[in-house]
């Protein structure tokens, strides 16, 4: 498949949809809660990113981050344990 350039167009569509959508790693994963994220879930989240991150001696950001619409990122291959923290947060 590589080689015969099948899936040329539609690999470069996709790797282009995920740049505008702000992804830096793989995978990029947009956790979307039904209601608006509170300030105080925000807070728990983001000290998730932080306690994680300074477990391995790095950015909080680098991790993940919460959009200005109140989405989730989570960057790149996250501990199962960190996503779940998260997820428990986000549907608390």
């Amino acid at each position: 498949c590589l080689n015969s350039g099948t899936f040329t167009e539609k690999i470069k569509s996709d790797y282009n949809d995920a740049i505008a959508a702000g992804a830096t790693g793989t995978p990029y994963t947009a956790l979307i809660t039904k209601d608006k994220l509170s300030a105080a879930k925000e807070t728990k989240v983001n000290e998730i990113f932080v306690a994680t991150a300074a477990q391995y001696g790095m950015a909080a950001d680098k991790l993940g981050y919460i959009t200005t619409d109140k989405k989730v990122i989570l960057n790149g291959n996250l501990p199962y344990e960190v996503v779940k923290q998260i997820i428990d947060v986000l549907v608390s």
